[in-house]
């Protein structure tokens, strides 16, 4: 696939950004300007990029300037374009599923160069990341070596902060600052017993992304399945928008079943219990299964 791409004065930083990220994926790329310094107007770059599409030496385009609405609007113009302007994954995957939209526009005002990759480079990146756990669950390392090299790759991805938060619910507010360590460190030892068992139920299985979506701006899902030798098990990975170009897990959906809403079940059994008494019983349960690990 060949792209071409353009963008006045306002886009040139965002645009020499996705022309590096697209080339590190080895895809085609011409770049239409302008370069640092210089200056255009935003109709003359759009129709540069869009004849390059209507004359067939390019598949698709992307158009940068500062809002994206002007190169939608000029690109809109031209006989055979299709121009959408996108400020998240959602609207970029589905106007070019639902539409069939040839130009991507970009804000570089609105997006930044972070946001326009960051999404884009999740879903990669943790398909390779599932695979090197598959391959660590296949071998015949103890429980607790497993563990340990599962979440040398996985610790990056989870906002143990909120996984915390969400799953302890409403008592999690009346906590003070030492509380909510100990609750989070407790919690966490927890979630990597529990998400380390649940894989390993499925050892020897292929895994798989099959898709992925954006319900909001502010949400991102990857779906996967694991393969066996009669079924297909579903998994859900749930990120949220931490902050600007920065997107962590906080729940995974396994077989249809939420670990996070699983743990708001039982810690909501018992909620008459007290703060001391439930981060007694997660630390017994903790003490019980690292004593298991082997």
């Amino acid at each position: 696939m060949m792209i071409a791409i353009g963008c006045d004065h306002a886009g040139v930083e965002l645009k020499d950004e996705v022309i590096n990220f697209l080339r590190e994926k080895n895809i085609e790329v011409t770049d239409c300007g302008i370069k640092s310094g210089e200056k255009c107007d935003y109709p003359d770059m759009a129709e540069k990029v869009c004849g390059m599409i209507t004359s067939g030496e390019a598949e698709k385009g992307i158009l940068i300037c500062g809002t994206g609405i002007g190169m939608s609007m000029a690109a809109n113009k031209i006989k055979g374009i299709r121009a959408a302007v996108c400020t998240e994954h959602f609207s970029a995957k589905y106007t070019r599923l639902h539409n069939d939209a040839n130009v991507l526009c970009m804000g570089a005002r609105v997006v930044g160069p972070g946001l326009a990759l960051e999404l884009a480079d999740i879903k990669p990146k943790i398909n390779v990341d599932l695979t090197k756990a598959v391959e660590i669950l296949a071998t015949q390392k103890s429980l607790k070596q497993k563990e340990s090299e599962l979440f040398a790759i996985f610790d990056e991805y989870f906002d143990y902060t909120l996984m915390a938060r969400l799953a302890l619910g409403e008592a999690y507010k009346g906590l003070n600052d030492e509380q909510k360590k100990r609750f989070e460190s407790a919690f966490v030892a927890r979630l990597k017993f529990s998400f380390s068992e649940k894989l390993g139920l499925y050892t020897n299985q292929s895994i798989e992304i099959t898709g992925d979506e954006s319900p909001n701006p502010k949400r991102y899902f990857i779906h996967a399945q694991i393969k066996g030798e009669n079924e297909v098990y579903k998994i859900i990975f749930k990120f949220h928008k931490k902050a600007e170009n920065e997107y962590l897990l906080y729940d995974i959906d396994i077989v249809g079943v939420s670990i996070i809403q699983t743990y708001r079940a039982q810690f909501e059994d018992l909620k008459n219990a007290g703060f001391d008494e439930i981060l007694a019983r997660i630390n017994a349960k903790n003490a019980i299964d690292e004593a298991g690990k082997k």
